[in-house]
């Protein structure tokens, strides 16, 4: 089979077939883009003879006439107009191959002329006026009303309340206006739960009566764990995400900006450090620290934790 893409007035062979003198039932394919919606569409066939095809579908069969002699190229155009005629697409040509000759029989055989496009839009006439009346025998017949049109036995129902086996949901027939509490089914609503520092809370309640989200001013908050017995809900806007801890009837609201850091309260513990950190500490701790200068007349003494300044005494003569 033959393949070809259309793109507006551009066109391209996506899969070739080999062409010999003789071919007969060679098909070709089509695949259109939005710009072909609602247009007319004809393929121009161009090898040994031209031929127009109108394309009430988008494959079609190469007129045998077209590969009629060797040597001669086969080239498809399609042309596409919508009713009005304020749009004309004429596509360029596809240049399917060269036809190569084909194997012959030792006896001539005939072959059939493809149509042209009045007689081929008077076929396609001829064959819906044909369906249409099938359509209508078959209705006099009563097919469409539950009969098999044959020996009117009762095959359906168009009426519901004939159904042998109507659709229920949890035992529930579907029929009326029901809502989800008369099938059975859980619901998830949104309810005014109070004010919280003069903002209007709303509640996201589960049919457990269990407190899944909330709603402050405009920013909604998701259930997303328990701290400590307590349920913890967050809402991320932009790099902000927000959190409130329900404790009791004490709602505890807080933010933090991602990609910043906070340290902790109590600053951050030495076991939370990189190793390597940690030993540089702990030389840290027991380095000698660097002594102060003395004042005039003094000298240093370390005692294994501080250093103190000694004032210097003159040395005092006497008999030994």
């Amino acid at each position: 089979m033959l393949e070809i893409i259309v793109s507006a007035a551009n066109a391209r062979l996506l899969q070739s077939e080999v062409l010999t003198v003789g071919r007969v039932g060679l098909r070709c394919r089509l695949h259109f883009d939005s710009a072909w919606e609602g247009l007319q569409k004809t393929a121009v066939v161009a090898g040994s003879r031209s031929v127009d095809l109108f394309l009430p579908e988008e494959e079609f069969v190469i007129p045998a006439e077209c590969l009629g002699r060797a040597g001669d190229s086969l080239k498809i155009g399609i042309y596409g107009l919508d009713i009005s005629g304020g749009c004309v697409i004429p596509t360029v040509w596809v240049n399917c191959g060269e036809i190569r000759p084909g194997t012959e029989l030792s006896e001539n055989t005939a072959q059939e002329q493809t149509q042209n496009l009045l007689a081929q839009m008077m076929d396609i006439a001829a064959r819906a006026e044909a369906t249409a009346a099938s359509v209508r025998s078959d209705a006099d017949k009563g097919v469409f009303n539950g009969k098999d049109g044959k020996d009117g036995a009762d095959v359906g129902t168009t009426d519901y309340a004939a159904l042998e086996n109507k659709p229920r949901i949890n035992g529930v027939e579907l029929i009326g206006n029901l809502l989800t509490a008369d099938l059975g089914l859980k619901q998830i609503q949104w309810v005014t739960y109070g004010e919280w520092n003069s903002t209007i809370l709303k509640a996201h309640f589960n049919s457990a009566d269990q407190l899944i989200a909330c709603q402050v001013g405009k920013d909604r908050y998701l259930l997303t764990g328990i701290i400590s017995g307590n349920p913890v809900f967050t809402s991320v806007s932009g790099d902000t995400v927000k959190t409130i801890v329900v404790d009791g009837s004490t709602w505890t609201q807080g933010s933090l900006t991602l990609g910043t850091y906070r340290k902790p309260t109590g600053g951050i513990p030495k076991s939370d450090l990189a190793s390597a950190v940690q030993t540089t500490l702990g030389k840290a701790d027991g380095a000698i620290p660097a002594p102060p200068s003395p004042g005039a007349g003094q000298f240093l003494v370390y005692n294994g934790s501080e250093w103190t300044a000694q004032t210097q005494t003159a040395w005092q003569g006497g008999n030994y």
